[in-house]
């Protein structure tokens, strides 16, 4: 370290000049012990300034934003070979906003440990690419590069919202639920079975039924139903406001679950050319979702409407910065 060697170099100094003017015999010893020293130092920490790792923990997998997460930092000695200061350089990068930092920390015990920023909503990626290893005198290193990673989750925060949620009921012709309450024209699923009326289709006569009775009994379907909501994010060029966005669409998704109503999320990221819709029925499902989304940054501005999906939903919800906007087959509420 470069301290170290400040340090060294000035007691040799000091110690040069007295031998030069008392000529003292004892100063001669000791400037020999200061050129040994050195080299002893070097000798005696090489295999452990060589072989030295460094794990790196932190304490959660998953962090809440503008909440403290420590990240440690952990020596890993060779053997009984000691080493002294380690330095060690990572990089931090979060996906979403797309930031990358470079840090150094020096580790002079066991175990050092750091704060890490968590500004913004996202997947964060730290990653050690290299640290220095000092001799006990701090005069010399070795250094080795490395490329050991860890990632965290930085979640939305959980907020109020007023917004009211409820199931809906809306029939359409292409779902895979059915009503037992409206008849249609979906056999996979019966509405009911009743006696014959002039206009039915033959070829849905219920066989058995027509044998127990003495009559002609026919199969009248059902009517395909969809139950489910939309729920997506509008993604500006502002991150800040992009935090905000998420912790009502965050919200918004708990306190649907809250109520056991099942709903899809839609999103689609930069690395995509099309859309992707998934189903959540529980919490653990709404999680896998979440952390697909909070791994990928998604386009700005990308909006989706009710009539763009062929109207296969009844609601579509469109967490902002500013609120949720809701739309419902006919036009625009809330």
């Amino acid at each position: 370290m470069r301290n170290g060697r400040i340090k060294y170099f000035s007691i040799l100094g000091v110690v040069l000049f007295l031998y030069l003017t008392t000529s003292v015999y004892s100063l001669l010893i000791c400037t020999y012990i200061l050129l040994i020293l050195p080299i002893l130092s070097l000798v005696i920490s090489l295999p452990g300034m060589r072989h030295v790792d460094v794990e790196k923990t932190h304490e959660h997998f998953i962090a809440k934003r503008n909440h403290l997460a420590y990240l440690h930092f952990k020596r890993v000695p060779y053997k009984y070979y000691p080493s002294a200061l380690i330095k060690i350089d990572y990089e931090y990068i979060q996906t979403i906003c797309n930031q990358k930092n470079s840090y150094k920390v020096y580790m002079e015990d066991e175990q050092t440990d750091i704060i890490l920023l968590r500004n913004h909503v996202g997947h964060c990626d730290l990653t050690i690419t290299r640290f220095r290893c000092y001799d006990l005198l701090g005069l010399f290193y070795h250094t080795t590069r490395c490329q050991k990673k860890c990632s965290m989750y930085i979640e939305p925060n959980l907020i109020d919202i007023e917004q009211e949620v409820k199931k809906l009921e809306v029939f359409v012709d292409d779902s895979e639920l059915y009503s037992p309450y409206r008849y249609g024209n979906d056999y996979s699923e019966l509405y009911e079975i009743r006696q014959y009326r002039q206009g039915d289709s033959l070829k849905y006569i219920n066989w058995k039924s027509t044998l127990q009775r003495q009559d002609i009994y026919v199969n009248i379907g059902s009517q395909p139903i969809v139950k489910n909501v939309l729920v997506t994010i509008l993604i500006t060029d502002d991150f800040n406001e992009n935090d905000i966005a998420y912790d009502y669409f965050h919200s918004l998704c708990h306190k649907m679950l809250n109520q056991e109503i099942d709903f899809d999320i839609i999103f689609q990221n930069i690395t995509m050319d099309h859309y992707v819709i998934y189903h959540i029925n529980c919490y653990d499902n709404y999680k896998d979702v979440l952390y697909k989304m909070l791994s990928y940054k998604i386009p700005s501005h990308q909006r989706y409407s009710l009539s763009a999906l062929n109207y296969q939903y009844g609601c579509l919800y469109t967490a902002t910065s500013k609120g949720i906007e809701e739309e419902r087959l006919g036009g625009y509420y809330g």
